[in-house]
């Protein structure tokens, strides 16, 4: 499984702003929108599928709708502790409008999956696989692409982004 680049990233980004604008209907929208957000989401955090799938409301934000340190549980045979994961302003601004724009608020939502599918169940690693691949060939990206590239994309873009390659080696070890 191949990472993906900060210019693939960018292009499927630019992909799926153009699917939410092409929308026919509401419920279109509403799909391309969490898609996006997702996918700027997955790209920004280095954890696991299984745990990003399982992201709930409650999670990320509090009682007044503000957004709250991700924490994620980190297990290891030796240390079993809580990593807080900053998020960059993209991912806070995406987040914001994403709740605002469909009026998901702690009250109604705290316990549901922030990502849902249409049937209001957690979306299931094989349906976000899908849309991956099928965004990435969308905007000529041919390569052996799944969930694991999104997070193999943070940990290239760390490093790439980086003037201290070794500060960013030993970051992205921690």
């Amino acid at each position: 499984v191949e990472g993906l680049t900060k210019n693939e990233v960018d292009l499927i980004i630019e992909n799926m702003i153009k699917k939410i604008n092409e929308a026919t209907n509401d419920m279109q929208e509403k799909l391309c929108f969490r898609n996006l957000v997702m996918f700027i989401l997955n790209v920004n955090l280095p954890i696991k599928i299984n745990e990003f799938l399982l992201i709930k409301f409650s999670d990320l934000f509090d009682e007044d709708n503000n957004l709250k340190p991700y924490k994620f549980f980190l297990g290891r045979k030796h240390n079993d502790e809580n990593i807080d994961i900053p998020m960059p302003e993209v991912v806070k601004n995406i987040l914001l409008l994403y709740i605002e724009r469909y009026n998901i608020t702690y009250q109604n939502n705290a316990n549901d999956s922030l990502f849902q599918s249409r049937k209001h169940q957690v979306i299931t690693q094989m349906a976000w696989g899908r849309i991956i691949k099928e965004s990435a060939q969308e905007v000529g990206i041919n390569k052996n692409i799944n969930t694991e590239s999104t997070r193999k994309a943070y940990g290239l873009n760390v490093y790439e982004l980086s003037e201290d390659k070794l500060n960013a080696l030993l970051f992205l070890g921690e």
